[in-house]
């Protein structure tokens, strides 16, 4: 069975930090419209999907201690930050999980694993 799966930005659905978000939403209000466009398109297909929704991407070695939260969670603590080795391994993993088609998820790392 075949899945389209896509990356988004957790900051289509973040409300926390209030500050940041509001800003980082004015800012790249364009491609925000893209992202949730392609979002719509993707919840409305006859497709099996999977879209991943990420905070700050950053360099780095994988360091395996995510969160991953389902369906617009907000996040209300942590990092705020994802290393991009460890978006690839939630990606791959997602292809695989049953529970995982037709779903939303939030990722983000884990407060102490930022730059490093």
């Amino acid at each position: 069975m075949l899945r389209l799966i896509c990356v988004s930005s957790h900051s289509l659905v973040a409300t926390h930090p209030w500050l940041v978000v509001k800003l980082v939403k004015w800012i790249f209000r364009n491609p925000y419209a893209d992202l949730a466009a392609m979002e719509q398109a993707m919840v409305t297909s006859q497709l099996d999907w999977t879209i991943v929704r990420a905070t700050q991407l950053i360099d780095g070695p994988t360091t395996g201690q995510t969160v991953i939260e389902r369906d617009g969670c907000d996040f209300t603590a942590g990092s705020y930050q994802i290393r991009r080795s460890d978006l690839a391994t939630i990606l791959l993993n997602s292809a695989e999980q049953k529970d995982a088609v037709q779903a939303a998820v939030e990722v983000t790392g884990v407060k102490g694993h930022e730059r490093g």
